[in-house]
């Protein structure tokens, strides 16, 4: 997964989109890069520039948020319980609990 954009300024929304995939997220160096890439390919239509070799001054990797174990687990069995309501196969259902693990729920968020 690659991040891009102003959300790569939140550190708690690239855990999450972390431990809700399960997968590592690369964030990219310049946050503006997905708006730079569509400026640098319009430059190389304009015959600006002669390759993606300039790319590289700014398409890079910034870092990489790898996963908790604890809270993968957790979405998973939450995406499950998702996937049910969707199907029709449960007509409600209990949340269930954070890991006590975790990291203290935020205030600006509802419970559960």
């Amino acid at each position: 997964v690659v991040a891009t954009g102003g959300g790569t300024t939140r550190a708690e929304w690239l855990q999450a989109l972390a431990d809700c995939t399960g997968l590592p997220v690369d964030v990219s160096l310049v946050p503006e890069c997905g708006a730079l890439g569509a400026a640098y390919v319009a430059r190389m239509t304009a015959g600006l520039e002669s390759g993606l070799d300039g790319a590289t001054a700014w398409a890079r990797v910034g870092q990489r948020v790898e996963p908790d174990g604890a809270w993968v687990e957790h979405a998973s069995r939450r995406y499950d319980i998702f996937k049910q309501l969707v199907a029709g196969e449960v007509s409600s259902v209990q949340a269930p609990a954070p890991p006590a693990s975790g990291p203290a729920p935020d205030p600006g968020l509802p419970a559960g």
